[in-house]
């Protein structure tokens, strides 16, 4: 049959008569003969489908002119009635039309409003967003045919417990000056820097954002400099399945260059997981600017509470992920990202949202994370969540219950830089941290594997400002020092930021070490921010989603001047990687196992009081050896009592962190000995000092 009305600039081979099409499958379906589309939108008494010309190539890559082409360019119109229609889903055949087309749609409804253009949340790309900071963006989705021989991905299948996460943002990480990589602020430069990252150690790199979003989209101004800030972190998509196309060297081809990224990192062994935000869309709130959801389907997809968007992302809406619409677009983006891009898993941005029922409060079993437990493909995938956000949706400790689930553990992440800065009280709290947080996963299968350990990550102050702030300065993203977060557990040592004092430099350089060697000796997930192995600083801002320069740029130069911090971090993830039982997942010891907690005189640590220094002895018979961890947190130097070790052994000094480089940390085969028959060893104020005992 012919369209109602089908009208406006042809484009060559895509003229002709249209079908009725068919309702499923959603989104554009390139058929020998045509394409066929299909959208989902609710309230709608007519639609208009827009086709625009190939001002590409069917590949995806630009036509000379292509930006001057694309505004030139007419589109046909191809108007819908009720008999396109089959419920809530909209659909149309168009013969004769070739993958590499460009469109989007228009609706009508009851009272006569129109929608802007619209584009299709299930396209599997959209254009528009090629060029960096360009704000007059118009978004269209492309026709891109389902492919018959997808790359396959050698994965490299780490055991959970042998991950160690490296956090880093895809354009900051190589965007300065000093990554010195021929394509900076790109997939194609992140590739560069894998043989850095598999001579780190590091087993997986978990990436910021990546999934289209308008960086544009933040009004604010640099107050010092005048400059505009952006959206810099990406925590706002626009449409899920597509990948950033200004994050490619090739603009034009962003999923070939996504996935050959991939490939190259699982060459190097090293695992990719992206950070999903599907909480809430780049829509805002109602005064946000129109794109997709908002257009088609308002109520289905976004929460409300007496006639207003609900907000509890804090970005303006709040995604509905436990009802069919939303939820069936995310397993499709997320089996789209594991099984056609090959990336290995994903950190979930609020993940609570995702069990929020559409009325408000927390589902105890939603269906979207019981299908992500027992779908075939996403079972396999790394599934980690981040368990709290705005409105009082505090989850840690329980994600768990609702799958194979890892968690960003807070907990940790506070307690142990309270014990580091000296905080009183805080060694019992260390000891948990340090075998699991069994107090939150005690109950768990996976036990400490569900504890995702860290000091730092990209939403608060980076390790190097930890130790040199005690407040926040983020006076320069726009909002008078209003933002981020003002609990930051953090300490400056005696001067408030940068300092010529050598003696304070030392001391943070100290802490730097002390808290990663916590993070990284931990039972549990380690994870890294990147950077911060060579002491990066954003100069106090512990908010930097909007700072597209060297605020938030990895600054590559830092690598020579924290040398020392860069060989430490490396030797003891290589420490980690070898010994088993560094990477347990039981909270308490089994089989040849033991776990002692003793204090400074040898004896049982003293959980209560002013207790400053607390040894951990583990002893483990399969290994043949006994490691003694010795955390001290005073401001005056302790002489340590250590356990006799085991017949036949002798302890030998693996690290000192209030040594200087190279004695900081010894290779395993160059160890020096204690003394034979020391019963005491030198712990330094507020340092930390493991010892290895291996048979004579």
């Amino acid at each position: 049959m012919r369209s109602k009305a089908d009208s406006g600039s042809e484009a060559g081979e895509n003229a002709g008569s249209t079908g009725r099409g068919v309702p499923y499958p959603l989104g554009p379906t390139v058929l020998p003969d045509g394409v066929n589309f299909a959208i989902f939108a609710t309230g709608k008494t007519g639609g208009t489908l827009r086709l625009f010309p190939r001002v590409r190539e069917a590949d995806g890559r630009p036509r000379r002119g292509q930006h001057e082409a694309r505004a030139a360019s007419g589109a046909r119109e191809i108007a819908l009635d009720k008999s396109n229609r089959t419920g809530d889903v909209w659909h149309v055949f168009v013969p004769k039309l070739k993958a590499g087309t460009e469109y989007v749609w228009r609706f009508t409804d009851q009272d006569g409003n129109e929608t802007p253009d619209l584009i299709d949340p299930w396209s599997r790309r959209i254009t528009g967003g090629e060029e960096w900071g360009d704000e007059k963006k118009q978004y269209r989705s492309v026709v891109i045919p389902s492919e018959t021989s997808l790359p396959h991905f050698e994965r490299p299948q780490h055991e959970l417990r042998d991950l160690v996460i490296y956090e880093l943002h895809v354009r900051g990480f190589t965007k300065h000056a000093g990554a010195g990589v021929a394509h900076p602020g790109t997939y194609l430069g992140l590739t560069e820097k894998i043989p850095y990252l598999k001579d780190l150690g590091v087993t997986a790199v978990e990436l910021l954002p990546i999934a289209e979003f308008d960086e544009t989209d933040n009004p604010r101004v640099d107050p010092e400099t005048g400059q505009r800030l952006f959206d810099f972190w990406g925590y706002n998509p626009i449409h899920f399945l597509s990948p950033k196309a200004s994050y490619a060297s090739d603009s034009a081809n962003p999923i070939d260059e996504f996935r050959e990224m991939v490939r190259l990192f699982h060459a190097a062994g090293i695992e990719v997981i992206l950070d999903v935000v599907f909480n809430h869309t780049g829509e805002g709130n109602e005064q946000g600017r129109t794109t997709s959801f908002r257009g088609l389907a308002e109520h289905a997809y976004y929460a409300f509470d007496d006639g207003e968007y609900r907000n509890h992302s804090g970005c303006g809406n709040t995604f509905i992920c436990s009802q069919k619409p939303g939820k069936d677009l995310i397993l499709h983006t997320l089996r789209y990202w594991y099984a056609e891009m090959g990336v290995d898993g994903f950190r979930f941005d609020i993940a609570p949202i995702l069990a929020e029922a559409p009325e408000g409060g927390i589902e105890l079993k939603p269906a979207i994370l019981r299908e992500m437990k027992n779908d075939p493909i996403l079972s396999h995938a790394r599934l980690i969540a981040e368990p709290w956000g705005p409105a009082g949706l505090y989850l840690v400790g329980r994600f768990p219950s609702w799958g194979p689930w890892s968690e960003w553990n807070d907990r940790f992440r506070d307690q142990v830089r309270g014990f580091v800065r000296g905080d009183a009280g805080s060694v019992a709290e260390l000891a948990t941290r340090l075998t699991g947080s069994s107090d939150l996963y005690g109950a768990y299968e996976s036990g400490a594997l569900c504890s995702v350990n860290f000091a730092a990550c990209h939403d608060g102050f980076t390790l190097r400002d930890i130790v040199s702030y005690e407040k926040k300065w983020n006076v320069r993203n726009g909002e008078e020092n209003r933002d981020g977060h003002n609990h930051n557990v953090s300490a400056n040592h005696g001067i408030e930021g940068e300092t010529d004092s050598v003696e304070i430099a030392a001391l943070r350089r100290k802490q730097m070490k002390n808290l990663l060697s916590i993070v990284l000796l931990a039972r549990g997930i380690p994870m890294i921010l990147g950077g911060d192995e060579f002491g990066r600083t954003q100069r106090g801002n512990n908010n930097a989603y909007c700072q597209d320069n060297e605020t938030a740029w990895v600054d590559w130069s830092l690598i020579e001047k924290y040398q020392d911090l860069h060989r430490f971090v490396k030797r003891l993830i290589a420490f980690r990687l070898k010994h088993p039982a560094l990477r347990g997942s039981d909270h308490t010891p089994h089989g040849d196992e033991s776990i002692r907690w003793i204090g400074p005189d040898g004896q049982s640590t003293v959980w209560e009081g002013a207790t400053e220094t607390l040894g951990l002895h583990l002893t483990t018979e399969n290994e043949k050896r006994e490691i003694l961890m010795i955390f001290h947190h005073g401001i005056k130097n302790v002489a340590f009592t250590i356990p006799a070790p085991a017949a036949g052994r002798r302890w030998h000094l693996l690290c000192d962190t209030a040594a200087e480089s190279p004695d900081d940390f010894h290779e395993e085969g160059a160890m020096p000995p204690i003394e034979p028959g020391a019963r005491t060893v030198p712990v330094g104020a507020q340092s930390t000092v493991v010892l290895v005992a291996l048979r004579a």
